[in-house]
């Protein structure tokens, strides 16, 4: 399932806190507040406009109650059933 949020501001620092940093190669956008540290957001440089968020970060969720799929990313590579 895919839903579209609108995000607006970064945390509740406020929006002048966001900042931006970037590893090498610099593929990916990696969002923080510079005031507290939240990391809330990221987004990669080959898919302008779609985001990662940090679930726990939008107040209209509770992250707790999401349905979880567990996938084995290092041994199998499917979902693994719960």
């Amino acid at each position: 399932m895919t839903e579209t949020i609108t995000y607006e501001g970064s945390c509740h620092c406020g929006d002048e806190t966001l900042a931006n940093y970037q590893f090498e190669p610099k593929m990916v956008n990696h969002y923080y507040c510079s005031r507290c540290g939240i990391y809330p957001f990221h987004n990669g440089v080959e898919s302008p406009g779609k985001y990662r968020v940090d679930l726990c970060c939008v107040d209209e969720i509770e992250a707790h109650e999401l349905e979880i799929r567990v996938f084995d990313g290092r041994d199998s590579w499917k979902f693994l059933t719960t």
